[in-house]
């Protein structure tokens, strides 16, 4: 019991530090707190550009327009013909 009074006691000790030290820790708690931050944070689905008509659309029921879907594009075609 005596030894860890003594250790609890011994916190009040002043220890002699460097700025190199110091600046590598604040280094390290930065670079710690980035990849905690990156880990926790959820993943997030981004969509970039503008939409301003580009209709190539890989997948669903889109109208990229290839002819072989069923958005009426066909039709609309025809009237245009007549």
């Amino acid at each position: 019991m005596k030894k860890i009074k003594e250790y609890f006691n011994d916190f009040d000790a002043s220890v002699i530090s460097t700025r190199r030290v110091k600046f590598l820790e604040v280094l390290v708690a930065l670079l710690i707190g980035i990849i905690i931050g990156i880990m926790i944070a959820p993943p997030r689905k981004l969509k970039m550009g503008c939409n301003n008509g580009n209709n190539n659309v890989a997948e669903g029921n889109g109208c990229g327009c290839g002819k072989d879907c069923e958005c009426g594009c066909d039709d609309d075609d025809k009237e245009d013909e007549e």
